[in-house]
């Protein structure tokens, strides 16, 4: 939140609405509650700004905290990526994902959610923003949910959206595309807040 309140102004949020396709006759258009979750997600991740994110902003200026595990995360940040993957199995007792890339089938990734582990089931994709941390992995806090089945049409329907994103970054332009699928393919999810 000190990120999005320090480095998102009405201004900037506008600007990043038009980018991401959302803004319609000078008005945010945002259909369920949870987009506005991608929104902030977009502002604070993705280097649409004149190449840098909210995040790369705040690093900058702020620099990385004098605590070693504040210092990791804040770098475990600025390293995570956004990427499609299928779950592989489960462990809701310990509320472990256990993720394959599917851009790297050799990729496996254990990722620890309290909510998506309990209701992801083997097989089912998602489209996440991954940080990487010593021995999990953990989402920035949004995660677009698609039927196994739709796999193929993901990944074709994705390349024709994120030419036309046209943001001038690729990961930008990856996550627009893959929240325009959220809208027209996507599960319905609805992730409990964690305090």
């Amino acid at each position: 939140m000190e990120i999005l309140d320090e480095f998102l102004d009405e201004d900037k949020l506008f600007k990043s609405c038009k980018v991401m396709g959302i803004l319609k006759n000078n008005r945010v258009v945002l259909e369920e509650e949870p987009e506005q979750d991608s929104l902030y997600d977009f502002n604070v991740y993705e280097k649409w700004d004149e190449g840098e994110s909210g995040l790369s902003k705040y690093i900058r200026k702020h620099g990385y905290s004098d605590e070693a595990e504040t210092e990791r995360l804040l770098r475990a940040m600025a390293d995570s990526e956004s990427g499609l993957y299928e779950v592989v199995d489960t462990d809701k007792e310990n509320y472990i994902i256990k993720l394959k890339a599917i851009s790297d089938s050799d990729k496996s990734i254990q990722l620890m959610d309290l909510s998506l582990s309990q209701m992801l089931e083997p097989g089912k994709l998602i489209f996440a923003r991954l940080t990487h941390l010593e021995n999990f992995s953990m989402t920035s806090g949004i995660a677009f949910v698609f039927r196994e089945n739709h796999r193929e049409y993901l990944l074709q329907r994705s390349k024709k959206l994120i030419k036309k994103a046209g943001s001038g970054d690729p990961s930008a332009d990856r996550f627009i595309a893959f929240f325009y699928l959220n809208r027209s393919d996507g599960m319905k999810t609805m992730l409990q807040s964690v305090e």
